[in-house]
């Protein structure tokens, strides 16, 4: 006979109870609603929440996404962080501009 083989699945960090509730919140407000499955689009909720994301940047992105696939919405979450540290970049970098200026 074979070895018997042992699988061992992580525990969920996030509750399914969390994700349904951002995807809950999403789904209300989309307009129209996406043709994916409502439960597809909880399960990459659940995947973003999981990963750190917030819940206003994972609803952002869900509405602003061109497909409900786990590499659109990453490509969507880390492109809208990209672009808010670059503005804040920028930000920092008027105000050292005006110090300078003034000094």
């Amino acid at each position: 006979m074979g070895k018997e083989v042992e699988f061992y699945l992580e525990p969920r960090s996030v509750p399914t109870e969390a994700a349904e509730a951002v995807c809950k919140r999403f789904w209300e407000e989309a307009h129209p609603k996406p043709l994916s499955p409502y439960n597809t689009v909880r399960g990459l909720v659940r995947r973003c929440l999981e990963a750190g994301y917030e819940e206003d940047e994972i609803i952002a992105a869900l509405h602003s996404t061109d497909a409900y696939t786990m590499a659109a919405l990453e490509y969507t979450l880390r492109s809208s962080r990209r672009q808010a540290r670059n503005q804040i970049s920028n930000a920092a970098e008027r105000i050292m501009m005006i110090r300078q200026s003034r000094g």
